[in-house]
């Protein structure tokens, strides 16, 4: 959840946070299942739907509201960060 955090403040999106406490396993209570069936966290909210997985949500970002882009660079280099990223 932290990346998508950090993703949302970099970009200057308005947003609100719902917390869930995975300590009181609350990602598998019916109320956040009713939101994300998979119980996985991160999510966000879209007028879409729901998005799970913090790398999905941070290319919907990116593509969503292109100003101020997580990734930059050549082909290569973005291969790069991407590579970094799901290890």
């Amino acid at each position: 959840a932290y990346r998508v955090r950090i993703a949302l403040n970099l970009k200057a999106i308005d947003h609100e946070l719902a917390i869930v406490n995975l300590l009181k396993s609350e990602q598998l209570g019916k109320e956040y299942l009713a939101t994300n069936p998979q119980g996985l966290l991160p999510a966000l909210e879209t007028n879409d739907g729901v998005l799970a997985q913090s790398l999905a949500i941070l290319e919907w970002l990116d593509e969503t509201y292109p100003q101020s882009p997580l990734i930059t660079g050549t082909a290569w280099q973005k291969s790069q960060i991407r590579n970094l990223s799901f290890a």
